[in-house]
């Protein structure tokens, strides 16, 4: 075998197990979820505006609503999932919520009724509006920014676990 020839091999190898495999460029953002988690946990609304509270509960919740949308919309059995939260922009609203920009990946391993197993790898851009008493959420396939406004095209996010199944879009 030639050089160029084992390199380009080690190169599909390594993309192939890197996106599957849960290599994520920031571990700390990333989760993943098997078929056997049925019970998807949603994170209570922040107790305040401040970033620190609205970052967390916007990745949170975004991980538990993209989770629950794969597992939902499977036609077979869902071997992984892997969601690395690649970017949360924050920009603050007059002191009435936050603007939040979220950019992430979401990997799937799933085995379909054939049993044939299917791999992808998808962007997503979400962007939530979070008020004292009012979450709103807008999402879209694909980076973009500044992405749908959720105050105009997005659907409230009830922190209410029970409610959560009525509410799932893209």
């Amino acid at each position: 075998m030639k050089e160029h020839e084992a390199i380009a091999i080690l190169l599909v190898v390594v993309s192939i197990t890197g996106c599957v495999g849960g290599i994520t460029a920031n571990q700390g953002n990333s989760t993943a979820v098997s078929n056997n988690e049925t019970d998807i946990k949603y994170p209570p609304e922040p107790e305040s505006l401040s970033n620190e509270a609205v970052r967390s509960f916007v990745r949170e919740s975004e991980k538990s609503l993209r989770t629950e949308i794969i597992l939902d919309g499977s036609q077979g059995q869902v071997q992984n999932i892997e969601i690395s939260v690649n970017n949360i922009t924050i920009t603050a609203d007059t002191g009435q919520g936050a603007f939040v920009h979220v950019e992430y990946m979401v990997g799937v391993r799933e085995a379909g009724p054939s049993g044939a197993v299917t791999v992808s790898d998808t962007r997503y851009t979400a962007n939530y509006y979070v008020t004292n008493g009012t979450v709103w959420r807008a999402t879209t396939t694909g980076i973009v920014r500044p992405g749908p406004d959720p105050r105009t095209n997005g659907t409230t996010v009830p922190t209410d676990d029970s409610v959560h199944r009525s509410v799932l879009s893209t």
